[in-house]
């Protein structure tokens, strides 16, 4: 482990009240965390850097200096309604997941026991090395994270890191003043997964690069037709087509669903007037048939 990733350990209050938060059911730890949150704790567990955690009989690490370690510290999963709606009705022990844009491995180390193997892609260096010490600790989930970036087509893009504590806003699309962008290698997924291989769920979360991934996997979704479940920014896809532009890369029995309640996860279709964002949204194939979460 990397010097800046040295793990400290909280104070045993500190940490018994998470365990106590992340116990609670949605409401009620959503009710904690409003209070806790006027009191300051996000300050205050920034301040503590790299943790680890136990949850879901996971040994996870974090950066608390990081909103994404912070939520999934906090919660025991980041959006833990949609992580427990996707294991009720997408899970598939013979097929594999794709993570895009995988982060600390929050989906991956989630889902990995729902799939038969994980295939982790995070570009970003500093947060590729959470990722990989987060699979290096769970070595019997089967994951496999990869340092690199979905496109298109292999090509060099340029990378723009987020500097203020937001490893989530990271991304190829998000030119940021003063932050100095690093030239990055991408691939084309449909190159690198095998015909052998049935993919089953797909992941993605890239900050606006979304439909050049799904464009880079059509021959693979084509194929497997896997569940296929992203961010969506409605003002930044906009200009990139938008929603008719994603359906124009599913096949065409595919349908767009989106859930209006995080708690009670019924998801409904995709329609205009749409939302400026979407934390999540699934694309599902016609034979898929998906229950309510209650």
């Amino acid at each position: 482990m990397s010097q800046d990733q040295t793990t400290h350990t909280l104070p045993a209050g500190l940490a018994m009240l998470f365990r106590t938060v992340r116990a609670r059911s949605y409401h009620a730890r959503r009710r904690m965390l409003r209070v806790l949150k006027r009191w300051g704790i996000d300050d205050r567990l920034a301040r503590h850097g790299h943790v680890s955690y136990r949850f879901d009989d996971r040994d996870i690490h974090v950066d608390l200096a990081d909103f994404v370690g912070r939520e999934m510290f906090k919660n025991g999963w980041y959006e833990r309604p949609y992580v427990d709606f996707i294991r009720l009705s997408f899970a598939d022990a013979d097929g594999m997941f794709l993570d895009v844009g995988a982060n600390a491995g929050n989906y991956s180390l989630a889902l990995a026991t729902h799939f038969a193997q994980t295939l982790a892609f995070e570009p970003d260096p500093h947060t590729f090395a959470v990722l990989e010490n987060n699979c290096r600790r769970n070595p019997g989930l089967r994951i496999q994270p990869l340092q690199l970036g979905l496109s298109s087509e292999k090509k060099t893009l340029d990378f723009y890191r987020n500097a203020a504590g937001n490893s989530g806003a990271s991304g190829f699309e998000k030119p940021r003043q003063g932050v100095s962008p690093v030239a990055m290698v991408v691939e084309k997924g449909d190159a690198l997964i095998a015909a052998t291989q049935k993919v089953s769920a797909i992941k993605i979360d890239v900050e606006g690069h979304e439909l050049e991934v799904i464009s880079g996997l059509v021959d693979t979704i084509a194929r497997d037709r896997p569940v296929v479940f992203l961010e969506w920014l409605t003002d930044t896809m906009e200009e990139r087509g938008g929603i008719e532009a994603l359906r124009a890369l599913l096949p065409t029995d595919y349908r767009i669903l989106c859930a209006t309640d995080p708690c009670s996860i019924a998801p409904e279709v995709l329609s205009a007037p749409y939302r400026r964002k979407y934390d999540i949204i699934f694309c599902v194939p016609a034979e898929s048939s998906i229950p309510p979460m209650h």
